[in-house]
């Protein structure tokens, strides 16, 4: 279901629109999208990547998005187990899942999901082992060299990559 929502992020987000209001709909028909419809990956396969209302295909990446989110969060919490940096890693992945995307598809990145991650990584710098100048030296070194990139290739890396490695 996550996935689900990461989708309505990566589609809405670029778009200007609502996030939290509104219903998942067919973005060739405009017809809602029933509840049995939106059950993660199974749905793609079942309606065989179609639309149930106007037969117009969707992309398979609707349900790479799903298994991926599904895939990294498992792993997440094999890795942390259930504790507040499993939950705040999983809010950190998503938001990473869902501008990788849109940097796909508009080669740009929202500030507004920049903030996010910078939010969450804060958060997570607190909750985590690494030392506090182990990760300043991080933020520095890969800020540095990735500007150094982003000039020598002419904007062959943008500014809002070099913000989100850094």
């Amino acid at each position: 279901m996550i996935g689900s929502f990461l989708n309505v992020c990566i589609y809405r987000i670029p778009n200007k629109e609502s996030i939290v209001k509104g219903a998942s709909h067919c973005t060739t028909c405009g017809e809602k999208i029933t509840k049995r419809d939106l059950v993660p990956i199974i749905s793609y396969f079942v309606l065989r990547g179609r639309c149930r209302s106007c037969k117009a295909p969707f992309s398979i990446r609707y349900a790479l998005v799903e298994f991926l989110t599904g895939i990294l969060f498992v792993l997440c919490a094999l890795k942390f187990k259930y504790t507040a940096e499993t939950i705040l890693m999983s809010l950190f992945l998503g938001a990473l899942i869902v501008m990788t995307f849109i940097d796909i598809d508009t080669m740009t990145i929202p500030d507004s999901i920049h903030l996010v991650t910078l939010i969450i990584a804060i958060v997570l710098a607190f909750v985590s082992d690494m030392p506090l100048l182990g990760r300043i030296i991080w933020f520095f070194s890969v800020s540095i060299i990735l500007f150094l990139v982003s000039v020598l290739s002419k904007g062959g890396i943008g500014g809002g990559d070099i913000k989100l490695m850094a």
